[in-house]
């Protein structure tokens, strides 16, 4: 199985192609490199300093406290409205927005 398109008879391989690909290989570049920099980089004196850090742990506590609340209100709001949308009828329900998220 190969990942180039099959060629039929008298076609060629558009530039769409090439340009596609290679846009794919840089983004994949710009995900996979800092994700091997940051697996090869560090060593364990450094993690040790980092994690004693003030900041650093004042950073990582305040990203949990953030992503939690952000959770913690998505559920509480969310949720309800979430059940009105799929089970009551209201005006503009059958607009195009609204009845692409819920169907009756």
């Amino acid at each position: 199985m190969s990942i180039l398109p099959e060629k039929t008879a008298g076609t060629k391989t558009g530039p769409f192609f090439y340009l596609t690909a290679f846009s794919s290989t840089v983004i994949v570049a710009f995900i996979l490199f800092p994700i091997f920099e940051l697996v090869t980089q560090p060593s364990f004196d450094s993690l040790g300093e980092a994690i004693t850090d003030r900041d650093v742990v004042y950073s990582i506590w305040l990203s949990i406290y953030a992503s939690g609340t952000a959770a913690l209100i998505s559920l509480v709001f969310g949720t309800p409205f979430a059940y009105l949308l799929a089970r009551r009828e209201f005006v503009g329900k059958k607009s195009s927005r609204v009845s692409s998220i819920c169907r009756s």
